[in-house]
């Protein structure tokens, strides 16, 4: 057979005739196995390379596509593993529509045979794909080793490999017909308790060929559907969403995707259909729960860096596990696991969001840090940017006012902060090359002069910290929490930079209050003295969001050899007590700062992933009560065309005209929180 090339690029262009389409559907399975076959290699290089046989070249994935692969296929094996655990008379068949070259059969005997002595494997696809794989299938001892006694079939059927334990089907899933007659007259499925699977398969279809499949398995007493694959949670205006189908119109639209574009219409789409009880999770949601494939989740970070949790999140949010029974068994999901729920909150209706775009080229950068030069200045700094050519910092000056001249940062870095100190002093910290490369050092830039200047370092070196400007004794300092360091180790110490002690620790008076190691956690003041404030979310190891609203307050020292101490209150018993722990206030690498309406939150990713559009600025108010924007998006267009937070960094206000500036990474542009009854004065440089 002809192996995928992990190199070739596949054609654009929609194709018109059905063979065309079948061929371009086929051709999304070379990339998915080119992807699988590295989460393969990469973290379980001691197991068997069941991918192997059906790759050419191996190509390792980025970090990203290869966590994004794992919890795929963690999600599709926990489904069936779930299936073969459940008590029944019959025998289990496991039908795995449009497999591809998909080897879960073969992992699935390999890796739990015991539970798998008298299940049957079906896999099930266009009759030119599964040709391909049964002369590998045949070829491979790594596959025929794991059979009983394969037989060839007939010449005119469409079983073209039958075993006690495997069977190919050649069929296209269009034919729901030729379907029905192989599943019932030439495997008996009638008499067997089933699974069938489908992975980002059905939603190549055309919808009602679509729903006749789902409502043809739902035909057998005692079955079980497992589907995975996209759904829209915030329409098709959001930024990963919009790439993610222009990447698929290209040559293979996702056409169910046309017809069922949330998780509630998938549901309703399955009821409708025939199927008893329903249960569908996104696959962030199965990433925080902490007893999906514990284990093997733990093991990712040892085999390589990894700091993309945002594009991580965006990518199982957009995703979603679907089970679905004819049974009248009752039916669990592979997590129980729950994050969130309603709750209520007011709105506010006297303020807006409008955005400013940059020109093209200019100002897309993620993980960078903006901070105030002066009053007509703000300067976005660092960050993963989209030009090799484009400098390290963008400047944007108010209306047409020409900008001071002014130098640029030292470190070229991305996930730090900028910090002000005073009036006229901003100190920048820690930040990263790349996940395991951390940096130790501080700047100090004095905006009167123009000049940065090294100062004393944070050890150990951090980043995805948070910093706040607070107060001691009338002395400006500022204090920063967490961060994950060069290892991978999270941190959970306070530390306090003051001009004259450089950064000397602040011990907590309740440890046992304390905050547990975070990184990307929010903090702000809520005094105007900066000696209390909020620490929000941020996420634990092993990626998992942390619900906590802890309020601080720094306890100042009686004497000048004493050191500042820092007094908890965790809100996190009363917030339980009174079912209001907000899925709005549990984020990570949001930002958490002061306004004239009250704490803001902004950005960040939430408990599904995706942040609701109307939650993504909201004010914070006691126990994690929320404050939503009526008009927020009134200057968007409604739709969806300016920018999100999103690896976003917010700035300090310009002019009283305006609270908060914010620099999202998406979209090129700023954003500016601003009250109705206020002009618009400011625009990007």
């Amino acid at each position: 057979m002809s192996k995928p090339d992990p190199e070739k690029k596949p054609p654009t262009g929609i194709p018109t005739t059905k063979q065309k389409q079948d061929e371009a559907i086929i051709g999304t399975n070379d990339y998915s196995i080119v992807s699988k076959r590295s989460v393969e290699k990469i973290y379980y290089p001691e197991e068997p390379q069941f991918f192997e046989p059906f790759i050419g070249k191996f190509k390792r994935r980025a970090p990203l596509i290869n966590r994004g692969y794992w919890l795929r296929m963690q999600a599709i094996e926990q489904a069936v593993l779930q299936f073969l655990g459940e008590k029944s008379d019959r025998k289990k068949v496991v039908v795995n529509l449009g497999c591809g070259y998909e080897p879960l059969p073969f992992r699935m005997l390999w890796k739990y045979g015991n539970r798998c002595r008298t299940v049957r494997f079906v896999d099930v696809d266009y009759p030119q794909l599964i040709r391909k794989k049964v002369d590998v299938v045949k070829k491979n001892h790594i596959y025929s080793d794991l059979l009983t006694q394969p037989v060839s079939g007939e010449a005119h059927s469409s079983i073209l490999l039958n075993d006690g334990r495997y069977c190919a089907v050649g069929c296209d899933l269009g034919n729901t017909k030729a379907l029905d007659h192989i599943f019932r007259t030439e495997l008996h499925l009638d008499e067997s308790s089933i699974l069938f699977v489908g992975e980002v398969s059905v939603v190549y279809m055309e919808v009602k060929a679509a729903d006749e499949l789902i409502k043809l398995c739902a035909t057998f007493n005692d079955a079980r559907f497992c589907l995975l694959e996209q759904h829209l949670p915030e329409g098709r205006g959001h930024p990963f969403a919009k790439t993610m189908l222009e990447h698929f119109q290209k040559q293979t639209p996702l056409r169910c995707l046309e017809s069922y574009t949330t998780i509630q219409s998938q549901n309703t789409r399955f009821h409708a259909a025939g199927w008893r009880e329903v249960k569908t999770k996104d696959l962030w949601s199965l990433w925080q729960d902490p007893d999906f494939a514990s284990s093997e989740r733990r093991a990712l970070d040892s085999v390589e860096p990894f700091d993309e949790w945002e594009e991580l999140a965006l990518f199982g949010g957009h995703y979603f596990l679907l089970l679905a029974t004819t049974s009248t068994a009752p039916l669990k999901h592979v997590s129980e696991h729950a994050m969130d729920y309603e709750i209520p909150y007011n709105i506010s209706p006297s303020v807006e969001l409008q955005h400013c775009l940059n020109p093209a080229g200019r100002g897309l950068r993620r993980f960078g840090a903006s901070f105030k030069i002066d009053e007509e200045t703000i300067a976005f700094h660092g960050g993963l940017k989209s030009l090799s050519q484009q400098s390290n910092c963008d400047i944007y000056t108010r209306g047409s006012s020409t900008p001071q001249p002014f130098t640029t940062p030292p470190e070229n870095i991305l996930c730090h902060t900028i910090t002000k100190l005073d009036t006229s002093t901003s100190l920048l910290t820690g930040g990263r090359n790349s996940p395991s490369k951390a940096n130790p050092s501080s700047h100090l830039y004095n905006s009167d002069k123009n000049t940065w200047t090294p100062t004393h370092d944070l050890q150990p070196a951090r980043y995805r910290h948070c910093s706040v400007t607070v107060t001691i004794n009338s002395t400006p300092a500022i204090l920063t929490f967490g961060g994950k360091t060069s290892t991978g180790l999270l941190l959970d110490t306070w530390a306090l930079y003051t001009p004259s002690k450089r950064w000397t620790p602040v011990t907590p008076t309740n440890p046992n209050g304390a905050p547990p190691p975070l990184f990307g956690a929010s903090l702000a003041t809520t005094n105007p003295s900066g000696t209390t404030g909020l620490l929000l979310s941020g996420m634990k190891q092993g990626g998992f969001l942390h619900a906590h609203f802890t309020t601080w307050e720094l306890v100042t020292p009686d004497s000048e050899d004493g050191g500042v101490r820092i007094t908890f209150t965790s809100s996190l018993p009363r917030l339980n007590e009174v079912g209001i722990a907000s899925p709005a206030t549990l984020r990570f690498g949001a930002s958490l700062v002061p306004s004239r309406w009250g704490i803001l939150l902004i950005g960040g990713i939430g408990s599904r992933g995706v942040v609701p559009m109307e939650e993504e600025v909201v004010v914070v108010r006691k126990y994690g009560r929320i404050d939503k924007f009526g008009g927020l998006f009134a200057g968007d267009g409604g739709g969806g065309e300016g920018g999100r937070p999103l690896w976003h960094s917010v700035t300090e206000e310009v002019t009283s005209s305006f609270s908060k500036l914010m620099f999202d990474a998406e979209k090129t542009s700023i954003s500016l929180v601003w009250e109705r009854d206020k002009p618009l004065l400011e625009s990007a440089k």
